[in-house]
């Protein structure tokens, strides 16, 4: 949980708790995505980004699509998760979509008339091909980007990931949101584009003795972990280790 409540600290604080592992990200967005863009790119960036994006171009005409049709939602939804599966694999992280319900939690949620107006999916077509794909939520001035992939084949060295959220970028400013929450997770590229770092902070209770055995062990596990993932060789090395685990492990 955070530590503020909009402009309010939170008073869930006065709780005990302990540090999140990770931090979540926010970026101050202007009214003009090229004055924003300028900003937080450097021009070699921006001009490797052309070339690229010209590079991808050669595949195919590139389309941002605004998913609007509930079929094509659970469609784009169905890709979406497909890679991010794969990225999950590649990671040697857990799939969380391999839980029972959550992909059926996040295709109801997408698909529900009644959420329409929170939930933002959306997709980089490169000619016939989903290069890159989203889940967002929209709520009053932030747009909140829950779920995003890309296609991790031969387009993957030519940033389609990078292109979509460029896209989203600019229709989050074109549509006057003020805020682009990256949620959680410390992946670099949240950082380039934030100004904002929310502390994160979590807080376990237990009733039973089997209970406080448990949060004595996932205590010493995400201390560890916070641990870890401030020390940057450690979280490197820790990463490379995680990623060769997925790849001869098992499939």
């Amino acid at each position: 949980m955070p530590e503020t409540i909009g402009g309010q600290r939170n008073p869930f604080l006065d709780l005990q708790t302990l540090a999140n592992p990770s931090g979540a990200y926010v970026a101050t967005l202007g009214k003009n995505w090229e004055e924003f863009y300028a900003a937080k790119r450097s021009s070699s960036t921006r001009k490797r980004e052309r070339r690229q994006l010209k590079h991808l171009a050669e595949h195919g005409e590139i389309r941002f699509v605004d998913v609007d049709d509930r079929k094509d939602i659970a469609r784009t939804l169905d890709t979406l998760i497909g890679q991010k599966t794969s990225s999950f694999a590649r990671m040697g992280v857990e799939n969380i979509f391999a839980r029972p319900g959550y992909r059926e939690f996040f295709l109801d949620v997408a698909t529900d008339p009644g959420t329409r107006e929170l939930i933002h999916v959306s997709r980089l077509d490169v000619g016939g091909r989903t290069a890159a794909a989203n889940l967002g939520l929209r709520f009053r001035a932030c747009y909140y980007l829950i779920l995003s992939s890309y296609h991790d084949g031969e387009l993957a060295r030519l940033g389609p990931g990078r292109a979509h959220l460029h896209e989203l970028l600019r229709h989050a400013i074109d549509r006057g949101f003020q805020r682009f929450d990256f949620t959680i997770g410390d992946e670099p590229y949240k950082r380039d584009w934030s100004d904002i770092e929310l502390r994160l902070h979590d807080h376990l209770a237990a009733v039973t003795i089997q209970g406080w055995l448990v949060m004595a062990m996932m205590t010493a596990f995400r201390r560890a972990k916070r641990f870890i993932k401030q020390t940057p060789a450690m979280w490197h090395a820790f990463s490379k280790a995680r990623a060769l685990a997925g790849l001869i492990g098992p499939r």
